[in-house]
Parts: structure tokens; sequence; C-alpha cells
């Protein structure tokens, strides 16, 4: 809908209902921010393990932190974890170390960026969960669960509740033409 006098609100002007949506608005975006953070402390850790077994038997080394751990080695994904490590070399530790470093940074530059309240920050969110979905997909199809479809699901709503609160917030701003400067309704040129 195009912008007329009759439609336009002027954003000074104090409107409760608004108000109150874009704080709970605000407190959806912070939790965003809050997971996004925590996905990257978790990065932090499995890419400082990993990187930690590159020149030692990875396989022994996670053994190891299972028994420390009272982890039960008999059991399925124990086994299978401990038995794809055992065919592990350092340049895939290398890889796999600074793959997750990677996602720490993107992670931590989208949370802070969110909890900012940063528009660049909604953007980079949707376009990185995007990107993410094709793999997801794969995974989801080749290996399934139901942790990886609630991680679809999860990741899907993110990307959809932040890219319709960016296109709000860019339908709402007033658009500016080439060479001229904003001044806002309020405001005139003298």
């Amino acid at each position: 809908m195009a912008r007329t006098a009759l439609n336009y609100k002027d954003p000074s002007t104090p409107d409760p209902l608004r108000d109150r949506r874009e704080r709970r608005e605000l407190r959806v975006v912070r939790t965003v921010a809050a997971y996004k953070i925590v996905k990257a402390l978790v990065m932090l850790v499995i890419g400082s393990l990993v990187l930690g077994l590159v020149h030692h038997n990875a396989a022994e080394t996670v053994a190891h932190w299972m028994r420390l751990l009272n982890l039960d080695p008999s059991h399925l994904i124990v086994r299978r974890a401990l038995n794809h490590l055992a065919h592990v070399n350092d340049a895939k530790l290398r890889w796999t170390g600074m793959t997750a470093f990677a996602y720490m940074t993107l992670y931590l530059v989208e949370g802070v960026g969110l909890w900012r309240d940063r528009r660049w920050a909604e953007w980079l969110t949707v376009v990185a969960g995007l990107l993410l979905v094709p793999f997801e997909v794969y995974e989801l199809i080749h290996h399934p669960r139901g942790t990886l479809a609630l991680v679809l699901i999860g990741n899907l709503l993110i990307v959809a509740f932040m890219y319709h609160r960016v296109r709000e917030k860019t339908a709402a701003q007033p658009r500016r033409t080439k060479g001229t400067r904003d001044e806002g309704p309020s405001q005139s040129r003298a």
C-alpha cells in the first residue's frame, strides 16, 4: 500500500500498540541473539577439543574422556564415534576444528548484532540461515532424526521471523530519492 497523508503515521507520535509490539519483537530478537551466542560458545569448545586431538590418537583420547565422564563405551553412539575417530587423520581434525571456529565467528557476529538490534545482523541471519537449509535437508534425508528435523524447523522459523521483521522495518522507513536528504515529515528546510 502506498503511503499517503491519510495512512501515514509519524514515527514520533506515541502509539502504545506499536510500542508494545516492538518491545515483544525485540525480546524475540534478543532470545535469538542469546541462542546464537550460546551456539558460538559451543563451537568454541568443539573447535578447541578437536584441534587438541591433532597429533594424538583421537579414538584413544576420546575413549579416555568418555571413561572420565562415566559414559557407557558400549552405547551405539559412543561406539560409532570411536569407530569414526579411529580413521580420522590430522588434516581432517584441523579442517573440522577450523570449520567450528568459522561457525563460531559467524554465530558470534550474528548474536552481537542481533542483541544490538542491527538490521545488517537480521539480514545476515536470514542469508546464513537459508544457506544452511540445503545441508540440513540433505542430512535429514540421509540420516533421519527428530533432532535434525527440530533444528531445521527452528532455523526456518528464525529465518521467517527475521525476514518479516527486516522487511517491515524497511517498509516503515520513508524512501529517499537520489541526492536528497530525508528530513522526515515534521521537519522542513529553511
